[in-house]
């Protein structure tokens, strides 16, 4: 379950204890406490922009498709990142150490492991991402 904020301890106990399968509920909150998805008014903004200009760039004979595309793309990258900032977007390691990296270009997460500072051995990285964006309609 992604949550669209940072929950309180009340909201997250009454998740957990209002089902009955809550050993199988794994639940993603952003690690910044003051993001809010929702309440992200340019979050609002620049995914009605993307879907206002994905649906020009389809009609037929369009003169401005170049800009189209550039307005989708730019509104793309500014909800991406700004929902890593917000920590959707984010690696953990079993060191604590930043050796892993992840990022996006709004279709692929890319991973990049840095060892330079690692002793031999086995180490642990996670990277969590938020899978797709909110659809704004």
């Amino acid at each position: 379950m992604l949550a669209p904020r940072r929950l309180r301890p009340e909201e997250r106990h009454e998740l957990y204890f209002g089902i009955n399968e809550r050993n199988q509920v794994i639940l993603i909150e952003p690690r910044d406490p003051r993001f809010d998805i929702l309440g992200n008014r340019d979050l609002l903004k620049w995914g009605q922009r993307v879907l206002a200009a994905e649906e020009l760039i389809a009609t037929p004979d369009t003169p401005r498709k170049a800009d189209y595309e550039r307005i989708a793309r730019e509104d793309r990258k500014a909800i991406l990142d700004a929902l890593r900032r917000g920590g959707l977007i984010s690696t953990t390691t079993s060191t604590g150490q930043n050796w892993i990296v992840a990022s996006s270009n709004g279709t692929t997460v890319n991973v990049t492991a840095n060892s330079a500072s690692l002793a031999t051995g086995v180490y642990t990285g996670t990277v969590t991402a938020c899978r797709e964006l909110p659809r704004f309609r």
